[in-house]
């Protein structure tokens, strides 16, 4: 009698992943999927996105996981002080439009700074970590998690949540629907997935946030931080996403089918 199993767990694979993805439409997503142990320069990010430049960063090979939040791949780790793992985004974002961005990192504690870097032209646009640098913008000796504008004296805007190395979900929304230089970003420190936009954010900004570049910046010392599951949307729930509850159904009936050849296996 031929062995069903592998037919079998193929097909509850491809219909368990079909089930995930289905519902999670993004504009871009970074998993990290890359061989373990490489440095993050020089690895094609998914399309539309560009090539890693300048990291010395490795790629590993487990994914960080939050919660329910699908994930796949493996994630990167940047190690090195002065560290800037930069990838060209395939164009600037939307001006037009509201766009969200998602991302898990892990590793933020302590002191110095560590930030997912938002970028235009080379300049800087706005970032979300943590910084203590003797900058006279920061103001952050609390060690918290900050939305860093880089515009005027104001330019951090704590969140009085003590910096971690957990592993934590940030969600960024960048409205650019508003006048000009009038763009305002918001940011969420932990939230739901699988529900919808909270109406408080952890810290909001505005001012002109476009941005075609990200950076994965460490400028200090120390244990590295991980980074991993980066999501472009333009709603908050493609940049949250779950497994549809029909996938739980797909797992039921794998589980039944599988107990069904199993007692055929026995008789045989």
């Amino acid at each position: 009698m031929k062995n069903r199993y592998p037919v079998a767990l193929g097909l509850f694979s491809s219909l368990l992943l079909t089930s995930i993805t289905a519902h999670a439409t993004i504009s871009a997503y970074e998993g990290f999927n890359y061989t373990a142990g490489q440095n993050l320069s020089g690895q094609d990010a998914p399309a539309p996105l560009g090539v890693w430049t300048n990291g010395l960063g490795t790629t590993q090979a487990l994914s960080l996981s939050y919660g329910s939040l699908v994930t796949s791949g493996g994630s990167a780790t940047a190690t090195d002080f002065f560290e800037r793992g930069e990838l060209l985004l395939g164009s600037s974002a939307d001006t037009g439009a509201v766009q969200y961005v998602s991302f898990l990192a892990s590793g933020l504690g302590g002191s110095g700074y560590k930030f997912l870097e938002f970028q235009n032209g080379g300049a800087d646009s706005f970032g979300i970590g943590g910084s203590n640098d003797g900058n006279s913008n920061v103001n952050n000796a609390g060690y918290q998690f900050t939305l860093d504008t880089r515009s005027g004296p104001s330019g951090f805007r704590n969140s009085t949540i003590v910096r971690n190395d957990a592993t934590n979900f940030f969600v960024i929304k960048i409205d650019y629907t508003g006048a000009a230089n009038q763009d305002v970003v918001s940011w969420w420190f932990n939230p739901s997935v699988g529900g919808a936009e909270t109406a408080t954010s952890i810290a909001t900004a505005t001012g002109a946030f476009n941005f075609d570049e990200l950076r994965v910046a460490k400028f200090t010392g120390g244990p590295g931080y991980t980074i991993d599951e980066i999501r472009f949307g333009s709603t908050w729930e493609s940049v949250t996403p779950i497994p549809e509850p029909s996938s739980y159904g797909v797992i039921l009936g794998a589980g039944v089918l599988f107990g069904v050849l199993s007692r055929r296996k026995r008789r045989a």
